[in-house]
């Protein structure tokens, strides 16, 4: 049970947190379930938070299964299964880790919105299919892409998303150009940016990745999910390269960075180096490790496409099969139903 005294507050595996005001928030309950604590009403701007004046709404910590199946996805996709781990954060860090509040922005949004339209809407109810939609997967359909891109549970999402509604392209064995798989894109993200897209056909055609080349349905799905799901990993493993290749370059008397020719083990160091300093979504070290392991001096795009080939990596990410399987109705079948 969780009892509220003013504000907006949120408790994480029995963590008081205030997210604004001087609310005062006391949690009894299980550490492993999610209770939101919110008010909800009429719409106020202020420089600390939006919602003011609204009527109270306790949700219980038994309350709602969707909540608790959501955050118990989370965790174990961040890597967060560990009680130990998870009090070892402060608050703040424990729910930027988790995307817990761009979720319940949103949520809350959303709710405002519709709200007016539908006066016997219950905002436990909406709240309650708002978390299990995002525990399924479900919920980043027609959205925009900053809501799409925002965390990597959502780019999973897309990733799944997208794999459902089209295989039926590979199943008939059509090629599609760049631009073609980023107007089907567009259909479910109205201003889903070309230039991943575009990327992620890199990764298949390398340079010659131009409007008119024709790939396969599984091909561009696996470069694809690797491109959205780590782009601004890749992005700075692109430019390490690039800067290691200029350097290799000029020590030779060349004066054109190339995306070939740097050793791996020196690569390899960099990438190290990148994710220590950095806090953005990456694959396994040790994955890349084996990668790159593959050849002595391997290029930029053979380091790509081992990666978007690697069955570690997809299994990490979660969403998608085998790609030997993906375009079999039966595993489709039994992959759809392990994420349910």
């Amino acid at each position: 049970m969780v009892v509220i005294a003013g504000g907006v507050g949120m408790v994480l595996g029995g963590k008081r947190v205030v997210l604004s005001g001087s609310s005062s928030v006391k949690v009894l309950g299980c550490a492993d379930v999610v209770a939101l604590v919110v008010r909800i009403g009429r719409l106020r701007s202020s420089v600390d938070c939006e919602w003011c004046r609204m009527e109270y709404l306790v949700i219980e910590t038994g309350g709602s299964r969707s909540l608790v199946k959501a955050t118990k996805r989370l965790w174990s996709e961040e890597g967060m299964t560990d009680t130990k781990d998870r009090f070892s954060q402060t608050p703040e860090a424990y729910l930027q880790s988790h995307h817990v509040v761009s979720y319940l922005n949103h949520a809350l949004t959303t709710l405002y919105t519709v709200k007016d339209s539908d006066p016997k809407l219950q905002p436990f109810r909406y709240l309650s299919d708002y978390f299990a939609r995002v525990s399924a997967g479900n919920h980043v359909i027609h959205q925009d892409y900053s809501y799409v891109s925002i965390n990597p549970h959502n780019r999973a999402s897309f990733v799944k998303l997208f794999w459902r509604v089209f295989k039926s392209i590979g199943n008939h064995g059509d090629l599609l150009t760049a631009k073609e798989y980023h107007a089907l894109m567009q259909l479910l993200c109205p201003d889903f940016p070309f230039t991943i897209v575009q990327s992620a056909a890199r990764i298949i055609l390398m340079d010659d990745a131009i409007s008119d080349c024709l790939m396969a349905f599984q091909d561009f799905l696996y470069a694809f999910q690797v491109q959205f799901c780590y782009n601004e990993f890749l992005n700075s493993c692109r430019e390490l390269y690039l800067s290691l290749s200029s350097d290799k370059g000029a020590a030779t008397g060349g004066t054109t960075p190339r995306l070939e020719g740097v050793e791996s083990s020196i690569f390899l160091d960099g990438i190290t180096d990148l994710i220590a300093n950095n806090t953005y979504h990456h694959p396994s070290i040790r994955v890349v490790h084996r990668v790159l392991g593959k050849s002595l001096k391997p290029s930029f795009y053979t380091y790509l496409l081992g990666i978007a080939n690697s069955d570690t990596i997809n299994a990490s990410i979660g969403v998608l099969p085998k790609k030997a399987q993906c375009l079999d109705s039966d595993s489709a079948a039994k992959s759809t139903k392990s994420d349910s």
